[in-house]
Order: structure tokens, then C-alpha cells, then sequence
């Protein structure tokens, strides 16, 4: 669904991402991995077009992506959620949730509000409430349900369990397989090695703008070396 080859991306003369290299199957779970400002966020950013890439390809359904706009990109089925959330804090939730559905979508808004509130059962009795109001957790839940109303084949969240709760930590662990057990590809930026080993089918880890290493859970808890260099502090 995904692929990303030699990926190079820069902020102004500050280069980021130097070789970024891994990929995304439908169904599938890939958590990426690493010490804070190694590019993980970066990496999000320039497959949805936002950090435009330097160097490398970025390929969604083996059709090239690289230098298309966001909003072209969305289009093409990627749903990503930032992990500053952006939700829009004086408007509903149902409001919010409309602000994921564009036009030509080919389903019914009725039908896309009944999958979210499948998937975040709780949203459904916040749903005349402003997002503001809402606690830490059930705004993550609203950002996801949010990208979720655009029907994506492949699903970017960056750090969806950063501050919160461990039971809704655990909900959203559940709505991420979930979603992928339902064919979505979904990539997630995460800071917990706990998380990842608990939701990816693979781990890719990152090290300054480089993808370092590719492999199955029961792969990195056995490279003893990967994880201390990499991920220890």
C-alpha cells in the first residue's frame, strides 16, 4: 500500500531526513520507532506532502505520490492524524466529524458516522459537545474518527498514546488493530516500545533521518543491540 524508498527531506537548509526507507501493507500495523527528532514526524509529514521530500519516492498503491499537494494526496485515500490532534475546539463533535467528509466521497455521511461511532462508542453520547471539552483521550478518538470520515486506505497517526490514560491507551490499541484487521494500512509514529510490540506486525526503527532497522516484533526484542543504541535512553 505503502512504500518509501531513499526518502530525503529537509527544513530550509537543515537536512532531516537523509535515507528513509520502509513500507505499509494493507491490513497491516507498522509502528516507527526512535529517540526524539530523528525524523519520525518528518517521515509522516512528507508522505502526506506537508515536508516536501528532497530526494527518494514515496509510492502509495505503486502509484508515485512524491510532490503532490495534501489535499491531492488525501484524495487518493490517506487519512492522517497530526500529533498535536487539531481538532477544532468550538465546534461539535459531530461538526468535526463532517469536517472529514469531501465531496465525491461515494458513501453516505450517515454511513461513515455509524463506522466511527463503531469504532469510539464514546464519542457517540459527546456529540453535541465542543471539542474543547473534551478530555485528552476522547480528543485523540475524535482525530482519528475524524480521518476515518474521508474512508482512507491508509491511515498516518503520529503519537496517538503520548499523555494518556493507560486504559485509553488501551482503547485505542484496539481501534488501531481493528482498523487494520479491517484491510486499512496503518502507520503509526509511537514512542513506547510496550505499544508497539503489543499492536505491529512490524517495527521499523529510525535513527537521524535513517531507517536503521525492519522486522517483526520477536525480531527487535531479540537484537539486544538495536534496542540499546537505538531506543534506550
Amino acid at each position: 500500500m505503502l512504500a518509501i524508498r531513499s526518502l530525503a527531506a529537509r527544513y530550509g537548509r537543515s537536512q532531516v531526513l537523509h535515507d528513509v526507507t520502509l513500507r505499509c501493507g494493507a491490513g497491516e500495523v507498522v509502528c516507527l520507532l526512535g529517540r526524539n527528532g530523528v525524523g519520525k514526524s518528518t517521515t509522516l509529514k512528507s508522505v502526506m506532502g506537508i515536508v516536501g521530500a528532497s530526494g527518494g519516492e514515496i509510492c502509495f498503491s505503486e502509484k508515485p505520490i512524491t510532490g503532490l499537494p495534501p489535499h491531492a494526496i488525501a484524495r487518493r485515500g490517506i487519512g492522517y492524524v497530526p500529533e498535536e490532534r487539531l481538532i477544532f475546539p468550538d465546534l461539535t463533535v459531530a461538526e468535526n466529524l463532517s469536517m472529514g467528509v469531501w465531496r465525491g466521497l461515494g458513501q453516505p455521511a450517515r454511513a461513515a458516522f455509524d463506522r466511527v461511532l463503531s469504532i469510539f462508542p464514546r464519542l457517540a453520547d459527546r456529540m453535541r459537545q465542543r471539542g474543547r471539552t473534551l478530555s485528552g483521550g476522547e480528543q485523540q478518538m475524535l482525530a482519528i474518527g475524524r480521518a476515518l470520515m474521508g474512508k482512507p486506505r491508509l491511515l498516518l497517526v503520529d503519537e496517538p498514546t503520548e499523555g494518556l490514560a493507560p486504559v485509553i491507551v488501551q482503547v485505542l490499541e484496539r481501534a488501531l488493530k481493528a482498523l487494520a484487521e479491517s484491510g486499512i494500512a496503518v502507520l503509526v509514529v509511537e514512542s513506547k516500545l510496550a505499544v508497539a510490540r503489543r499492536i505491529a506486525d512490524r517495527i521499523t526503527v529510525m535513527s537521524k533521518g535513517e531507517t536503521v532497522f525492519d522486522g517483526t516484533p520477536a525480531a527487535l526484542a531479540a537484537s539486544a543491540e538495536i534496542r540499546r543504541q537505538y531506543l534506550e535512553v
